[in-house]
């Protein structure tokens, strides 16, 4: 350090403040006053340091020294410039009505993802700034953006701050894994990362996310074999695949009962688990309607129904169909 020191390789803040607090009460009242040297909004001197009495009658600097690197120093003359992206320490570089990006860097994704979840709950997510500007400049208002590899959903948060910014609509679709392994066969990236951050920031009572909002149903892909579906496919997910295939809001099923209904603006979705005589008289209340009737036995239901005219769906058949197309 020294030796960096008088090659001047060293640069330290001009006009440098300097504090020292002569009692544990003065040094422990800065703390409560966040009167202290911090490291982004992380304080570098708090009571939980096992030397924090050690700080008594110091005198403290504020502000971090930077390296200076010098041309005579460098292995090649010249550095990568990147004219599409410039990074918020170069703004002012920038004239203004120009057509460039300006992006924050991944210590800027590090402060995000800690204010948003408390703690440092995923490694090198990207800068909410760099995305949502690369989403303003390829999107419009209504837009669908999909991410297949949402990590951390940095893309679901700039689509949120855009939407909030200029009034637009654009939805999202963040794809992730569970990247289980088998020493940690629990892990769920997806649940608990992915999916987790959107949740936080619909319910943030941060002033920064209050404007932030997105709906949003957290699903989960299963590999089911097309002849075993009658046999392994819950009807939880069955009703989730027929309100997808009808353009339908997702809704909760509720097991207990021996149908479910989805009633709409013009359509009636109902998903019979279980046949029961008093479905003969709702459904002949709404024989006149737009009515959408899925069975996982069809031909037994049908006769049921006897007379009443209503057409009776395979589940397998139908979902076979949408998925081979």
């Amino acid at each position: 350090m020294e030796d960096w020191i008088a090659a001047g390789h060293i640069r330290f803040p001009d006009n440098p403040k300097v504090m020292r607090w002569d009692t544990l009460a003065s040094l422990t009242d800065a703390v409560a006053n966040d009167e202290v040297p911090k490291s982004g909004n992380t304080q570098m001197i708090h009571p939980n340091l096992p030397d924090f009495g050690d700080w008594v009658g110091r005198s403290v600097g504020f502000g971090t020294p930077s390296f200076k690197r010098y041309k005579n120093d460098l292995r090649n003359p010249t550095q990568p410039l990147s004219s599409w992206i410039t990074p918020n320490s170069e703004a002012n570089t920038i004239t203004t009505g120009a057509n460039a990006i300006i992006s924050g860097t991944n210590d800027e994704a590090a402060k995000v993802i800690k204010s948003v979840f408390g703690s440092k709950a995923f490694n090198y997510a990207k800068p909410v700034s760099l995305i949502r500007e690369l989403i303003r400049q390829s999107t419009d208002h209504g837009d669908i953006v999909l991410d297949f590899f949402a990590g951390s959903a940095t893309t679901a948060q700039a689509v949120m701050e855009l939407n909030a910014e200029d009034g637009g609509d654009r939805r999202f679709i963040m794809v992730s894994s569970t990247e289980a392994t088998d020493s940690d066969p629990d892990k769920n990236l997806c649940r608990d990362i992915t999916a987790e951050r959107i949740r936080l920031l619909n319910a943030s009572e941060d002033k920064k996310y209050a404007d932030l909002s997105a709906g949003f149903a957290y699903l989960r892909t299963k590999e089911i074999l097309f002849e075993d579906l009658d046999y392994d496919l819950a009807p939880i997910d069955a009703w989730t695949a027929l309100e997808a295939m009808h353009r339908l809001p997702l809704t909760q099923y509720d097991t207990t009962q021996p149908w479910n209904v989805h009633e709409a603006d013009g359509v009636i979705l109902v998903l019979i688990d279980r046949f029961k005589p008093e479905l003969l008289d709702w459904l002949q209340e709404r024989s006149r309607q737009n009515v959408f009737v899925y069975a996982w036995a069809p031909g037994l239901i049908s006769r049921e129904l006897g007379g009443l005219n209503i057409e009776v769906r395979s589940v397998r058949d139908t979902l076979v169909r949408s998925f081979q197309q």
